[in-house]
């Protein structure tokens, strides 16, 4: 699970058309507060996420989070994730 509900992201030139598509009034150079369902699932942002199974905060990259989730449909942490293994 992912703590925020809401991200800063710095606007470059590279996503300004994606977020100007979803809407948002945007300039290059521009920090605006985003909903983090509208970030881009291959972002590099830094984002809280919460182990669904033991409840630790981990500061990861919303990338390696959702290819994390993709694989197992539950998010683990590196502890949880070890424990599984073995």
């Amino acid at each position: 699970m992912i703590k925020e509900t809401h991200l800063n992201i710095n606007i470059v030139g590279r996503n300004l058309k994606y977020y100007k598509d979803l809407g948002y009034n945007v300039i290059v150079g521009q920090k605006i507060l985003v909903k983090i369902e509208d970030i881009q699932k291959n972002s590099h942002v830094r984002i809280t996420a919460i182990c669904d199974c033991c409840g630790n905060e981990n500061d990861i990259s919303l990338y390696a989070y959702n290819k994390n989730k993709k694989l197992r449909n539950i998010y683990y942490c590196d502890r949880c994730k070890q424990l599984k293994i073995e």
